[in-house]
């Protein structure tokens, strides 16, 4: 039987460790791993089984006719394409006549709503989720008056563009910090509001940046996979506040209402495929907010398929089995796991510490 052919473009490095563990799982013995990038040390080609240079000049619909003629060439089966996503998922139909199937979250219009967060936060209902609040700004002045109203009834304010990944551009304001010493003392993410002032009036007026409440509490990334608007698996990644003992990692478990709120945006929005969604606390807890939703897999993705519970595998076979098929079932994520971006997991309870085992 022939084997399956999935193809990963602009195959970014956090792709690696998934496609490492994705050949180990039943469906993997099934599948050709084709990835390609334009940098041919890009880590995820090391995982595949074909491995491709992309070229490197090709930009909007130049870059989609090449997808869609490497895809008939190829004989692809299921394509995962790591950019140009909203021009492709607009050009599904003639991806479909040369029988490939594009894994992507959503249709092209809905991918391009996802992406502006000042637009897609104002339109989520708040009986779906509750939204951290915000101030949309494209001028200096805006900027200082939203942080002037912010700040009277936030402890923390922050900022960051509209449109942007992997939180580029993301800055918490604290007070009284010298422009030297954040570049000497290595604060990360940290900026005055002088200096940030100061660097946004170089501009009459800039791309869109939100400026909201900074939420100081527990962080929840959702790893998620659907199929036209109905959820078929949520993963919760934690980071826990507050915990002195707990380092870089990561715990991953069950949590009922963040999972309701990921089903109630996925049918909503019409979610398919891989995607990520983004919930934070405040500083008294309460029901996380709901920060922003990537139509795409997250970097961190593959933390949460060391749960046994293998979120691309899942994805593929969903997208292979067709919008029709009944759908898998899916176990439930079992005990608590912690996870650590090496990539390896242990149990997150009966931890020993100094001698006496301790549950975290």
């Amino acid at each position: 039987m022939a084997k399956h052919r999935v193809w990963f473009s602009r195959a970014s490095s956090s792709l690696h460790p998934a496609l490492l563990t994705l050949k180990q799982r039943p469906l993997g013995g099934d599948l050709e791993i084709y990835s390609s990038h334009s940098q041919w040390d890009s880590p995820a080609l090391c995982a595949s089984d074909v491995a491709l240079l992309e070229p490197a000049e090709l930009k909007g619909n130049a870059y989609v006719q090449w997808c869609l003629d490497f895809c008939r060439e190829h004989r692809i089966d299921v394509f995962v394409p790591g950019g140009a996503r909203s021009q492709i998922a607009d050009r599904r139909e003639e991806f479909a006549s040369v029988g490939t199937r594009i894994l992507v979250a959503a249709d092209g219009p809905t991918l391009k709503h996802l992406e502006d967060k000042s637009g897609f936060l104002a339109g989520v209902p708040p009986e779906i989720a509750p939204i951290a609040r915000y101030v949309t700004v494209n001028t200096a002045a805006e900027f200082a008056d939203a942080v002037t109203t912010l700040q009277a009834t936030c402890e923390k304010v922050c900022f960051k563009p509209s449109q942007s990944i992997f939180g580029l551009g993301f800055y918490v304001l604290k007070e009284g910090l010298q422009p030297v010493n954040r570049l000497l003392d290595g604060y990360a993410n940290v900026i005055s509001f002088e200096e940030a002032h100061r660097i946004l009036a170089t501009q009459e007026k800039f791309r869109d940046v939100l400026v909201m409440e900074y939420l100081p509490g527990n962080e929840y990334s959702v790893d998620c996979v659907g199929r036209r608007g109905e959820l078929v698996c949520a993963i919760v990644r934690a980071k826990l506040r507050g915990d002195d003992s707990v380092g870089s990692s990561q715990l991953v478990q069950g949590n009922p209402e963040v999972e309701q709120m990921a089903r109630a945006i996925t049918h909503r929005y019409g979610l398919d495929g891989l995607y990520n969604m983004q919930f934070r606390e405040g500083a008294d807890g309460g029901r996380p907010k709901l920060l922003e939703v990537n139509g795409r897999m997250s970097g961190g993705m593959a933390l949460a398929c060391l749960t046994g519970i293998h979120l691309l595998e899942l994805a593929i076979q969903v997208t292979l089995a067709g919008p029709d098929a009944p759908l898998p079932e899916v176990r439930k994520v079992g005990s608590p796991v912690r996870a650590q971006q090496a990539f390896s997991a242990f149990p997150a309870v009966h931890v020993v510490s100094q001698g006496s085992s301790t549950s975290r």
